[in-house]
């Protein structure tokens, strides 16, 4: 007898075993590819299903993870694990009473009939015994007696990462969007507003206003507000209010922290400003600091009038909004205050120049001590007169400029600008203000704003008085933030996804090594993803510094030594030719090449990338021929491919940074760095690069190296 026993069970085990295991493997693919693998594994549950009545595997499906239930041809549960239970809050007596519109949400239960006899799988929603609606994804399959055994998978975490995913998207637009505005508004008040008018696309709120302190007047003014009238804008705008009624909150806010409270409604000891906002509705609130160049200058203020506390990432976009802000209106006060410098000076030389003919010591004493560029000349341009500051400035000896018009003075494309500042300046009979290129007495270009300032006598304007200060420094830091304004929006829309991919890979693949016991082919096999996945990563890291040294105006580290071209190629060919099975790569030319002088790296680098896209762009496979031969001073080396090839359009854009020929999200990866990086060290080099393509048959690039190539002095 237990002989027998033993037998018994010796039939019975392995076919356990090999369900469990087949189970599990198959859970473990829906979680890698859950279309593929919730099918398959709803195909396994049906096959075993027919089997409940003679085989006990139903207490299998227990161990399973994820929820597995069985409907009849009615849509009424016949079958349920306890994970399906569990899901949605019901005991297993419970959950085999009810029907399949039993756990759809109210809103959806109408679809239901017409759905179940097609049902076969995808994203849904269930609604629980507790009334909860948890979003889930669906394995089916109908079994040919009419009944549907299906699987349930929990989806409530994911749908959570894509919408948070979806947020960190729509905060990062909007905080360019606030960028672009700041940059494009004037005064300060209208920085305020326009900042205000995209803030509440990122953070809830009915009130919210912008206030600069004045301390030296103990006065507070509002800059910009909304909530506080049915228009939707702060009506006291513009406003003074005494600094003394929020002096408790400036007090905390000079020591660089922001001040929240949840309920003003309970909030003991309340200060009078508190018990202002209350009164207008507003029961919970964050106040921020506006710190510029360490200093207390103002604060950004929210309000809700429900209570709450502010969460920590609508804390965090308001303290980066709040720095930005106080930036801008800093530079912003101090654009107006140079703006009535500049006006005041206007008046003053406008004045001082009225006595000319009565006092001709003290006009001379005005310009000697000036020091502006100033000069005196007719009302048809002549100089009569120039102070040292403009000779100093120009660089010419003293009297040298009399008798000439100030229009040879000034770059050609200026002589138009300022012949029509002194014609509007003799009609109006008003100061003008107009920017020139003006030239050194070498001919060297500098920029320049020229104020002019009419001086009357009987009606008519004889004579002028000019200003001229030099700004080209200021012209060069505002093409300075142009420049990086927009590196940093095309590095925010190209790197951010071709980072985020490998670094997405390495952290799934990692998580499944640290929290599962897997075999050690398979946890060999994610390591070596996970490496391959950080050498993609390290390139891409690799390109964006090379760029960025580019734009820095740094250049590249090219070195200079002799090589042996044909060597060069051969030695970057041998690893693709042992991984890009599908390629024949064939390298042809000349067989006694001269030396060339340059950087060996750098210039593998090329030939790598080349032959790279050359196999990437083919993904049909083909032959992929490499050819080099010497032509005059120069060496020509072409890679050729027989794969996709290009558009015209695409060729045009193909060496710029960040283009990529494919921009959708199905595109063959990359920077679309590589090309830019070859075409500069070509170009460092002294040579020149170029590809021929026709769309559908191939492309075949070219670059040219010279033989005495020498490396330049390396930039700092």
């Amino acid at each position: 007898m237990p002989d027998k026993v033993v037998r018994i069970r010796s039939r019975r085990l392995p076919y356990r075993v090999v369900v469990f295991a087949a189970v599990a493997a198959l859970g473990a693919a829906w979680s890698i590819h859950p279309p593929a693998g919730g099918i398959l594994l709803a195909l396994l549950v049906g096959a075993l299903i027919g089997r409940l009545a003679r085989r006990p595997v139903w207490s299998l499906m227990e161990q399973a993870p994820d929820g597995i239930f069985v409907l009849d041809p009615q849509g009424r549960f016949v079958a349920a694990n306890l994970q399906a239970c569990e899901l949605l809050g019901y005991t297993r007596a419970e959950f085999l009473n009810l029907h399949l519109r039993d756990v759809t949400p109210p809103d959806e239960r109408d679809k239901v009939d017409a759905c179940l006899p097609a049902l076969e799988g995808g994203e849904c929603n269930v609604s629980c015994k507790d009334g909860a609606v948890v979003p889930v994804e669906i394995g089916a399959r109908r079994l040919a007696d009419g009944c549907t055994v299906a699987i349930a998978r929990d989806i409530t975490g994911r749908r959570a990462l894509e919408a948070a995913s979806q947020r960190y998207a729509r905060c990062l637009e909007t905080l360019r969007e606030i960028d672009r505005a700041i940059l494009s508004a004037g005064s300060p008040e209208e920085i305020a507003g326009e900042v205000l008018c995209r803030l509440k696309d990122l953070i809830s709120s009915t009130h919210a206003n912008v206030v600069l302190f004045d301390f030296p007047a103990d006065e507070m003014i509002m800059l910009a507000g909304y909530g506080y009238s049915e228009r939707g804008v702060d009506a006291a705008a513009g406003t003074h209010h005494p600094l003394s009624l929020f002096r408790a909150a400036v007090l905390f806010l000079q020591m660089g922290k922001y001040r929240t409270v949840e309920d003003l409604s309970t909030k003991p000891n309340r200060f009078e400003f508190e018990d202002i906002m209350l009164a207008v509705g507003i029961l919970s609130y964050l106040a921020v600091p506006l710190i510029a160049q360490g200093k207390l200058i103002g604060a950004l203020d929210l309000g809700r009038t429900t209570p709450g506390p502010f969460d920590q990432e609508s804390i965090a976009i308001a303290r980066e909004v709040s720095s930005l802000l106080a930036i801008a209106i800093q530079q912003a006060r101090l654009h107006e205050q140079v703006q009535r410098d500049t006006r005041e000076l206007e008046m003053r030389v406008a004045e001082r120049t009225a006595e000319l003919n009565r006092t001709k010591e003290h006009t001379v004493a005005i310009l000697n001590n000036s020091s502006d560029a100033i000069l005196l000349t007719r009302a048809d341009g002549f100089i009569e007169q120039t102070n040292p500051a403009f000779n100093t400035l120009f660089g010419y000896e003293a009297d040298a400029v009399f008798g000439h018009n100030l229009a040879e003075y000034v770059a050609p494309e200026s002589v138009e600008t300022l012949a029509a500042a002194l014609q509007a300046l003799v009609e109006a009979k008003e100061p003008q203000r107009v920017e020139v290129t003006a030239l050194h007495h070498d001919g060297a270009p500098f920029a320049g704003d020229l104020s002019l300032a009419p001086l009357p006598q009987y009606g008519e304007v004889l004579y002028v008085v000019m200003s001229l200060r030099d700004i080209s420094a200021l012209k060069q830091v505002e093409r300075q933030l142009k420049r990086v304004n927009r590196l940093k929006t095309e590095f925010l829309s190209t790197a951010a996804h071709e980072l985020r991919t490998p670094l997405t890979s390495i952290r799934g693949f990692s998580e499944l090594l640290l929290e599962r016991d897997l075999p050690e082919d398979r946890r060999r096999r994610y390591l070596k993803y996970i490496h391959e996945q950080a050498t993609h990563l390290s390139v891409i890291i690799e390109d964006l510094l090379n760029i960025s040294r580019l734009e820095a105006g740094r250049g590249l580290r090219i070195s200079s030594e002799p090589f042996d071209m044909g060597a060069l190629i051969q030695k970057v060919v041998l690893p693709f030719k042992e991984s890009a099975s599908k390629h024949c790569l064939i390298v042809e030319g000349d067989v006694d090449l001269p030396p060339v002088m340059g950087d060996p790296m750098r210039l593998t680098q090329v030939v790598q990338n080349l032959v790279s896209n050359a196999i990437k762009y083919s993904p049909g496979g083909g032959t992929v021929l490499i050819r080099v031969e010497a032509q005059g001073d120069a060496l020509t080396v072409m890679v050729r491919d027989e794969g996709i090839g290009m558009t015209p359009e695409q060729q045009v854009h193909l060496f710029e940074k960040f283009y990529r020929a494919d921009g959708s999200d199905t595109a063959i990866g990359g920077t679309g760095l590589g090309l830019a990086i070859c075409k500069l060290i070509v170009e460092t080099h002294g040579g020149v690069i170029w590809a021929e393509s026709e769309y559908g048959v191939g492309s075949a690039f070219y670059f040219t190296i010279p033989l005495d190539y020498e490396a330049a002095p390396e930039s700092a």
